[in-house]
């Protein structure tokens, strides 16, 4: 028996237990790999993904009119008017005052007017706001719906590239092993063929 077929022969055997063990090991590498990958993409798949202006309100949709300054402006006409009718009631007469008062009524209406188209203002500029702000809010949402959705595909994606990472990594650590293990034999083989040759 010759030392090169012995030595061929050992060097085979070694690479077929250090291949089997390799791929053994590999293979339990990968089973505590999966397991902790699985629970990770279960984490990673099941974390919610929300529009962040789904339930944003519109602010302005709630305001309301100052009546303050008309009602204030009202009194205070109101007021003025009295004083001067009782002023006025003893100097000019039962015809002055009524020609006065009929003035005083006309005043009253325009105050009224004025401070009616005031609030009508206000009100028009609150609408307006609500509008605007609705509008916004719209724009918003749909922007976060959007996001919400390019955030679920991406998952997806890295979802379909962990898996594929993993099944490549794997075939390629039992591929790794197998030819080892194929060299091993084809060792042995070229050995047993030396012995053969003597």
């Amino acid at each position: 028996m010759s030392f090169a077929a012995v030595a061929m022969g050992t060097l085979g055997l070694t690479k077929l237990l250090i291949g089997n063990r390799q791929k053994n090991k590999a293979k339990k590498e990968a089973v505590i790999a999966k397991g902790k990958m699985e629970a990770d993409k279960q984490k990673y798949m099941n974390q919610p993904i929300v529009n962040p202006y789904a339930k944003m309100e519109n602010t302005m949709e709630d305001l309301t009119v100052n009546t303050q300054a008309a009602d204030f402006a009202a009194q205070k006409s109101a007021q003025s008017r009295a004083n001067i009718l009782d002023q006025m009631q003893g100097a000019a007469g039962g015809s002055g005052v009524a020609a006065l008062a009929q003035t005083l009524a006309n005043q009253a209406q325009v105050e009224a007017q004025t401070a009616s188209q005031s609030i009508a203002a206000q009100e028009a500029e609150n609408q307006k706001a609500e509008r605007q702000e609705a509008s916004s809010l719209q724009d918003l949402k749909t922007k976060g719906e959007a996001s919400v959705q390019n955030l679920k595909r991406d998952r997806l994606a890295t979802q379909l590239g962990m898996s594929q990472g993993e099944l490549t990594a794997a075939r390629s650590e039992e591929q790794a092993g197998m030819e080892m293990m194929a060299s091993g034999v084809g060792d042995i083989a070229a050995g047993v063929g030396t012995l053969g040759k003597e």
